[in-house]
């Protein structure tokens, strides 16, 4: 049969016929955006025999409830009857011509679930629910699937380097409103124009559509009415589709706060001059994160950043131990749940910490101290350092003993980019990330808890936890030299001694 599809607006058309591999639609409510997709991925199914497209939100209800649905209102009924061959059952819906759709909801599915999935395009609705991490896993698996019949009619189809057969287009793609991360989500860093990463990464293969709620010819009226009858932080989101910092944030980070400088600044201006410490978060099935930071003057700086998943204790000592070299540092503080001697090594009970200890691996011994793990202690500490305060003074990019203008945060984070690699960005992203628990919406407001929303990623942000409940010692001046004849020189001249009489087998008569 022919479809014969009709498109809400102007952005639905230019979704439905884009090209690129990559696809993100951002945009209000009732935007159309799911529809569409769902056109665009029945059109494929109908025009490639075998075509495989895996369909998913966040919790099954919700894929029943919507997604689902809005599918089989897309897709005429014959397509998948069984008189013509088709099949249509709980987890999947097979068309005449063997294509496939199939569900998935990501709320209890390991990542290790996600890596035997073999498909040609992935639909993500509702994206701003599912981690990086989750995407991630899914747009590797886009595009292995090869039980599919390419058409004679396609000109100039791509060709398998390996087996010589054409190969169907590939699509992975993400519908979303904007995130409470706002700019700091990987949905803006990774599809938005304006991002710095889209400009050097993923400009030519990842495609970014906008949209307003009003632009769907097809939404009613009064659901428009009652949209635009909100605050104008809800209305700027949820109508006009834009990225914002969004509710129940509990941390903002102001522009301020973040640094774009070159190894030589990092080198000059806080090596060298800083109280320098390394704290860690470390992950068993999660990311380990390891997190660099220097103290100068009362001002603190966030100078380098380790964020690696899916590798052993000993790859991570040698990979922090190389970034480490050269350095000395103060402290060196850990999530105390690495303390716990809860693995079993050499016939007794091994902890975490022990195994930074272990001298048989082949990178230095890293000794960790329990970090205070006091969440609420350490917010609004967080919060006070990232505030700006008119008595601070700005480090002006140049040299830290000029003023260039007053009122400043007292946290710092050098940017990670091309000439810095190693520097900020999953702390950035997670610190802005971090929102209350969010418990009921009453007459239109939301009500949060004091409690954080634990499904965010915080791997990163407990590192910098951990750094604010240390008190943040600067450099210190040293004990002054004790006068000669007190107690204290006479003290220090009988340790001087016996080291020199240890190390070098000096005699001393008096």
């Amino acid at each position: 049969m022919e479809l014969q599809f009709q498109f809400s607006s102007s952005t639905a058309e230019e979704f439905f016929n884009c090209g690129a591999r990559n696809i993100e639609w951002m945009s209000g409510y009732g935007a159309g955006k799911t529809y569409a997709a769902m056109q665009k991925a029945i059109a494929l199914m109908c025009k490639f025999p075998g075509y495989r497209v895996a369909i998913g939100r966040f919790t099954n209800k919700a894929l029943q409830q919507t997604t689902k649905k809005t599918f089989f209102k897309v897709c005429p009924p014959e397509l998948y009857a069984d008189a013509n061959g088709g099949r249509n059952v709980q987890e999947s819906c097979t068309l005449f011509n063997k294509s496939e759709a199939v569900w998935m909801h990501f709320d209890d599915m390991s990542e290790g679930d996600l890596k035997s999935l073999e498909v040609n395009m992935a639909i993500v609705d509702q994206a701003e629910e599912i981690s990086e991490s989750v995407y991630l896993t899914l747009d590797s698996r886009v595009g292995r699937w090869d039980k599919v019949t390419v058409p004679g009619d396609i000109p100039n189809p791509p060709i398998n380097a390996f087996t010589g057969a054409p190969m169907a287009p590939s699509y992975m793609i993400l519908l979303a409103n904007p995130p409470d991360e706002g700019e700091y989500s990987y949905l803006w860093q990774r599809f938005h124009p304006e991002s710095q990463i889209w400009q050097e990464q993923y400009s030519t293969t990842h495609k970014y559509f906008e949209s307003a709620s009003f632009e769907n010819k097809a939404l009613p009226p009064e659901n428009l009415k009652v949209m635009l009858s909100r605050d104008p932080e809800w209305v700027r989101r949820y109508v006009y589709g834009k990225f914002s910092k969004g509710e129940g944030a509990i941390h903002e980070i102001s522009p301020l706060s973040i640094l774009e400088v070159d190894e030589d600044w990092v080198r000059n201006n806080i090596l060298k001059k800083g109280s320098l410490a390394r704290v860690l978060d470390h992950g068993a099935s999660s990311p380990t994160a390891c997190t660099w930071w220097a103290a100068l003057n009362g001002i603190y700086f966030c100078y380098r950043e380790y964020y690696q998943p899916d590798k052993v204790i000993s790859e991570h000592r040698r990979n922090i131990t190389d970034l480490s070299r050269g350095e000395t540092y103060s402290v060196n503080l850990a999530d105390p749940s690495i303390f716990r001697k809860s693995n079993e090594k050499y016939g007794g009970f091994w902890s975490v910490a022990d195994e930074y200890l272990d001298p048989t691996l082949d990178s230095p011994p890293i000794g960790w101290s329990p970090a205070d793990n006091n969440e609420f202690a350490t917010r609004n500490r967080i919060n006070e350092l990232l505030r700006i305060s008119g008595s601070i003074t700005h480090p002006n990019l140049l040299d830290l003993n000029q003023e260039p203008m007053k009122g400043a945060p007292r946290v710092y984070f050098i940017k990670k980019t091309k000439d810095y690699a190693f520097g900020c960005d999953h702390i950035l992203r997670e610190t802005a990330s971090q929102r209350k628990k969010l418990l009921d919406e009453v007459n239109g407001k939301k009500i949060y808890s004091d409690e954080r929303e634990a499904s965010v990623s915080d791997h990163s942000y407990d590192t910098f936890r951990y750094y604010c409940a240390s008190h943040l010692a600067s450099k210190s001046e040293g004990r002054p030299k004790p006068k000669p004849g007190s107690f204290f020189a006479a003290r220090d001249r009988i340790k001087a001694v016996k080291i020199a009489r240890d190390m070098y087998g000096m005699s001393f008569n008096n």
